[in-house]
């Protein structure tokens, strides 16, 4: 999907099912970080086609608008969707590979 000036560098969801989104807010290297709007229209779309998120936060640190969601878990139904990568594993592109499952599927 593309991540341009554009869109602010916030892809919308695609329009077909996919099994898997990945998405990094905030984004290396540009710094943007998904709106709430952004964020709920993934977990919105997600729920519709029954797909699973993977959202990485490694950088939310650096988020100083209070108005920006630092969490997926700030939109409603993320649980359900999403597989979050707890802070030590989330690190700038350095993964372990393992993550905590911690959306409630159906």
């Amino acid at each position: 999907l593309p991540a341009n000036e554009e869109n602010a560098f916030s892809p919308t969801p695609p329009d077909r099912a996919v099994d898997l989104a990945y998405l990094c807010s905030p984004n290396n290297p540009t710094g943007a970080v998904a709106s709430r709007e952004n964020l709920a229209a993934w977990v919105a779309w997600a729920r519709r086609h029954r797909a699973v998120l993977l959202f990485d936060a490694a950088y939310d640190a650096f988020i100083s608008d209070p108005a920006l969601p630092r969490s997926i878990y700030e939109i409603e139904g993320a649980r359900e969707v999403n597989v979050g990568l707890p802070q030590p594993v989330a690190s700038g592109g350095y993964y372990l590979y393992s993550a905590m499952v911690s959306f409630e599927a159906s």
